[in-house]
């Protein structure tokens, strides 16, 4: 995915502060967002929805896929859904993989990455397994701890189809 001054305005507008801090190092940050994944990836697999949005800043937004469902604007409507969601969704697997970090400035980074899950219903034997990219905007809190505070991602609905018949058969 290659970054560009469109998307990040697109994606939240930056403050002008100056920051006193020292500028983190890529591999400083990207060892503590992946600390954040795994406690992430943890929660949904214990469908933990406190879990899930230990991760977020308070005020975060989640932003849709055109055709995805509404944009979630606040921790607590993700926590709501997500609890609502475990209630007849199972977590099976999900795989969150970071391809670039970049370190805007000493309190925010930006993630571009790919990302996998599979996930049973209620009633199904049968798993079903999404896929997509992401784009997500960590802001540095005062204790050091990163949280994410935007992101977005697209989703691949036709994963299954693809997933199961092998393209060569498909024609």
């Amino acid at each position: 995915m290659k970054l560009t001054v469109a998307t990040l305005v697109l994606l939240v507008g930056l403050s002008s502060r100056t920051e006193a801090q020292p500028l983190p190092t890529e591999s400083e940050v990207r060892a503590a967002l992946q600390q954040q994944w795994s406690r992430y990836v943890r929660a949904a697999k214990t469908k933990d929805a406190d879990g899930l949005v230990a991760i977020w800043t308070p005020g975060m937004r989640l932003l849709s896929d055109p055709g995805g469902a509404e944009d979630i604007s606040s921790s607590a409507q993700y926590r709501d859904l997500a609890a609502a969601a475990f209630r007849t969704l199972t977590v099976v697997s999900l795989t969150i993989d970071p391809d670039e970090v970049t370190v805007l400035s000493p309190s925010t980074a930006l993630e571009l990455g790919s990302w996998s899950e599979e996930f049973t219903l209620q009633g199904q034997e049968k798993a079903v397994k999404i896929f997509g990219a992401y784009m997500g905007l960590w802001q540095r809190q005062s204790d050091g701890s990163w949280l994410l505070d935007r992101f977005i991602r697209n989703r691949h609905d036709f994963a299954n189809s693809l997933l199961e018949e092998p393209l060569s058969r498909r024609r």
